[in-house]
């Protein structure tokens, strides 16, 4: 169940930056746009080696115009304090739960329950689906997280 706790937290980060407008440019002569991403786990872990994937596809599929600067081993902090920064606006993206955030929307709580999700298709299932629109102003209006396009 850490697992799937942990892909969501990763999913509704990833999320949260695609729809940042952090990653998104029409124009074909605007600068780099750089956005920090924290990871609690080691680098060669299966969370970091996915950050770092994560940032290869979306330095090629914007032909270098995103920079993803992948921050593994706790440099950033633990998940308490990459969840602020997320709030804040200083870190862009991150491996966390969403407990980290419980404190912000205890509603959220719900989601570290044990054998919620079947698998990550019905991860993915709650999250984009009418679950998960309910729950993103809950997010939305705690700062950067889940930020509107």
């Amino acid at each position: 169940m850490v697992r799937h706790q942990r892909i969501l937290g990763a999913a509704l980060a990833a999320a949260a930056l695609l729809t940042s407008g952090l990653l998104t440019t029409s124009d074909a002569s605007a600068q780099t746009v750089t956005a920090r991403i924290a990871v609690i786990y080691k680098e060669g872990q299966p969370t970091a080696v996915m950050w770092n994937r994560f940032r290869d596809l979306i330095r090629e599929r914007t032909g270098g115009q995103i920079e993803l600067q992948i921050f593994p081993g706790g440099q950033l902090g633990g998940e308490r304090e990459v969840a602020e920064g997320m709030r804040l606006g200083s870190i862009q993206g991150a491996d966390s739960t969403l407990a980290a955030l419980s404190s912000w929307v205890p509603e959220g709580q719900v989601f570290d329950l044990p054998f919620i999700f079947r698998d990550l298709a019905h991860v993915e299932a709650v999250t984009n689906g009418p679950i998960g629109e309910r729950y993103k102003p809950l997010y939305r209006a705690q700062g950067k997280l889940c930020k509107t396009p």
